[in-house]
């Protein structure tokens, strides 16, 4: 038997090898720098469409209930819709955030039930823009009330028995504006308003882009 005893080409190999774990380890690292900076942007991108979501709850439980409920109590349907048309730069769904305003879900009109704010967005109660200060495109804003909850009362008779049980709307609309000077300052003493609850949804979303968030909030008036 022959032995080769010639080493001449182990240092290349040796080479080769090393040089082989320092290119992998080198694209190990790139490709966790490659990938933290995609999650970044991603947490930031989210980050950014939530901010503007809770600005749109904002807005609707603020300057749209707020400013409209006794609206929706007391108006008819065509000067209510004309009074929602007033906000410049909203597109609202007048007739059905009229009813869900002021009534429990179980009396909303059928082209009013659908409860889920859905991907085309095209069921919403309201919409705006909020614009960017920067330039770049704003979001695009769909509030809905999914769902409207009265206060529940029960009627019994004398022996303890239950007649009824109704589900109605807030008890006292007598001073629905909730901000500002003298909310509390009445001389009378008055029971406490028993109030409506609803339940919203809000989407922001950037045109052209995967910025989008939805929150959905539990809302006391």
């Amino acid at each position: 038997m022959h032995l080769w005893k010639n080493k001449d080409g182990f240092a290349l190999v040796t080479a080769l090898m090393f040089t082989l774990l320092s290119l992998m380890l080198t694209l190990t690292l790139l490709y966790m720098v490659t990938a933290s900076v995609q999650t970044s942007s991603s947490l930031k991108k989210y980050h950014t469409a939530t901010e503007a979501a809770h600005g749109g709850v904002e807005i609707l439980i603020k300057d749209v209930i707020n400013n409209n409920i006794m609206n929706a109590t007391t108006m008819d349907l065509a000067t209510f819709t004309t009074t929602m048309n007033g906000y410049t730069g909203f597109d609202v769904n007048a007739k059905c955030l009229r009813q869900k305003l002021t009534l429990p879900t179980s009396q909303w009109t059928a082209d009013c039930a659908d409860k889920s704010l859905g991907a085309t967005e095209t069921n919403h109660d309201l919409k705006f823009v909020l614009n960017s200060d920067s330039g770049t495109p704003g979001f695009n804003v769909y509030a809905k009330i999914v769902d409207t909850m009265g206060y529940t009362y029960t009627d019994y008779t004398p022996s303890g028995q239950v007649v009824t049980t109704t589900t109605a709307g807030n008890t006292d609309l007598s001073t629905v504006q909730l901000e500002g000077g003298g909310v509390t300052s009445a001389a009378a003493s008055t029971n406490p308003s028993q109030p409506h609850m609803y339940r919203i949804e809000v989407q922001a979303s950037k045109p052209n882009s995967t910025e989008t968030s939805k929150v959905s909030v539990q809302y006391a008036y």
